[in-house]
């Protein structure tokens, strides 16, 4: 019985052990192996160095100019659209850039994408695909501006007295 305890007590710290292991590993395991994609710092430095120069201003190959969001969605010459937000199975995006065939590859005669790069643009286009309004177009709007004592400088006269210094909310 001495020993049937002992083995009992061991298989029951491994169960233990396992179930603790888990319980931290797990959540980690669980969450997907990215985070949100930022069109301006992420996407766009891709679509800009790859796709550009033969999908957007004047030249649009294809059918497909990649200026816009609304452009990207508009199916091409393929009859696809290239990107289907949230289904990057189903974007001609995608698939243009894994593929195999050489005349559909794209970028076409030039270098693939890295495995990072498409990574990229697979997981935008999974979160679905939200095109990021650049700093300079988005509205202005007003800010709280914080409280700020006033504080006494020297005054620059050299006259050794101090003055206040804020004048209003933005100094």
């Amino acid at each position: 019985m001495a020993i049937s305890t002992a083995f009992s007590k061991k298989k029951l710290l491994g169960v233990l052990l396992i179930i603790g292991f888990l319980a931290i590993a797990l959540p980690g395991l669980l969450q997907p192996g990215h985070s949100n994609v930022d069109f301006n710092t992420q996407v766009k430095p891709i679509l800009n160095k790859h796709c550009i120069h033969c999908h957007g201003g004047v030249r649009q190959n294809g059918g497909l100019s990649m200026m816009t969001r609304e452009d990207l969605l508009k199916e091409g010459e393929s009859g696809n659209p290239a990107v289907v937000p949230g289904h990057p199975g189903q974007s001609e995006l995608i698939r243009r850039i894994i593929t195999d065939d050489p005349q559909e590859r794209m970028p076409l005669e030039a270098p693939g994408l890295t495995k990072d790069e498409i990574e990229v643009l697979h997981n935008w286009i999974a979160e679905g695909a939200e095109w990021g309004l650049h700093w300079a177009y988005r509205p202005v709007e007003s800010v709280k501006v914080p409280s700020v004592r006033n504080f006494t400088l020297a005054s620059s006269a050299g006259k050794g007295a101090e003055e206040e210094w804020t004048q209003n909310d933005i100094d």
